[in-house]
């Protein structure tokens, strides 16, 4: 559960307990949007790449909630041997072109 006034928390849809933590706060969502489930997020994501969302609680202000997915990109065959880390992070409507 992503407690009111938590601050900063970053959602790893891998991550059995923060799974469990999005879905639950994402049931509480008025709208739900369907792309910010971390299952429709799986589903539709390229290759390799993890769901994950950031919830930023500031007490009595509101909340700000993003989902997206990242991912490592040397873990595609194409750049397989290149020694620094590179990743990729990007939303649905982005991928998209919305």
């Amino acid at each position: 559960m992503i407690e009111p006034g938590s601050g900063l928390r970053w959602l790893d849809g891998s991550d059995a307990d923060d799974y469990a933590a999005w879905c639950d706060f994402w049931s509480d969502l008025t709208p739900r949007r369907p792309h910010d489930h971390p299952d429709y997020l799986d589903l539709t994501g390229p290759a390799c790449s993890t769901p994950s969302a950031v919830v930023y609680d500031v007490p009595g202000s509101g909340t700000v909630f993003y989902a997206f997915s990242w991912r490592d990109l040397c873990a595609m065959p194409f750049i397989a041997g290149v020694r620094e880390r590179f990743e990729e992070f990007f939303n649905q409507r982005e991928k998209n072109g919305h």
